[in-house]
């Protein structure tokens, strides 16, 4: 077992069934294989969340394209009483695909919410964001992000789409006594990559012009959770900026295990 593995000893994917895509699925699946081959996912399934987003973005403008949409046309699913087990055999081929051994469950919203709050900190949970920015901002997904956060895990917003080439871990630490370096580098060990340090240690710093200058994005960005800074909004939006896998730890466990040392 490695370092990374012993740190993150349970990993949960979490994908709302009406909105996630294959491919970001897949995304997530592949992000958890770096962290060990066995892991748990919840599918969030509920007519109720589906009906939530349609009430909460009808017939909005799209920020990204401009342009008037019906989230109807995102989040209609078909109904059918063999959704669910089709959901997870599709689920569990996509994690056998990527050599993942996948614990899933299909769970309603409000089953979801209070198995995410209950997270113990020693986890790293994995939250599946929606290629459409508008289901990223209804109320079915803000929730569940708010609750991973609330569960005070560590946490990492995997892009809809991985990057087709990267390279690379990068840490935006604070200082040299940064927790993120550490893990930085027992990340980079495990995937054989190396790490390199930001100018920037705020995500919010990291923005298009950046990207643009460099020749690979980096495979992952690591940083420790900073309350003040790091609003959930802004992570899950540079997620999808920078189109990088954003992994935001907790200070508390570092605290808690140089305790124990």
């Amino acid at each position: 077992m490695t370092e990374v593995q012993a740190r993150f000893a349970k990993c949960t994917v979490v994908s709302i069934a009406a909105v996630a895509s294959a491919s970001s699925e897949t995304a997530a699946l592949a992000i958890a294989k770096r962290f060990g081959s066995t892991c748990r996912a919840i599918l969030v399934t509920n007519e109720d969340l589906v009906v939530s987003a349609r009430v909460t973005f009808g017939h909005v403008l799209d920020v990204v394209t401009g342009q008037w949409r019906d989230l109807r046309q995102v989040v209609d699913v078909p109904r059918s009483p063999n959704r669910s087990r089709q959901q997870i055999q599709h689920l569990s081929d996509m994690a056998r695909s990527v050599g993942v051994e996948a614990d899933i469950s299909v769970l309603e919203a409000g089953q979801a919410l209070a198995d995410l709050k209950a997270t113990p900190r020693e986890s790293l949970l994995i939250l599946v964001q929606p290629a459409d920015p508008l289901a990223r901002q209804s109320r079915p997904f803000t929730e569940l992000r708010h609750a991973a956060l609330s569960a005070r895990a560590s946490i990492l917003f995997a892009p809809p789409h991985p990057p087709v080439e990267s390279n690379g871990i990068l840490v935006l630490a604070k200082g040299e006594g940064d927790p993120a370096i550490i893990l930085a580098e027992q990340i980079g060990r495990v995937v054989g990559e190396p790490v390199v340090r930001a100018g920037e240690s705020r995500l919010d710093k990291l923005g298009p012009i950046w990207a643009a200058g460099r020749a690979r994005p980096p495979t992952m960005i690591v940083k420790t959770r900073d309350e003040q800074l790091d609003d959930p909004a802004i992570v899950s939006r540079m997620t999808l900026r920078l189109g990088v896998p954003i992994l935001l730890i907790e200070p508390e466990v570092q605290q808690d295990e140089s305790v124990d040392e």
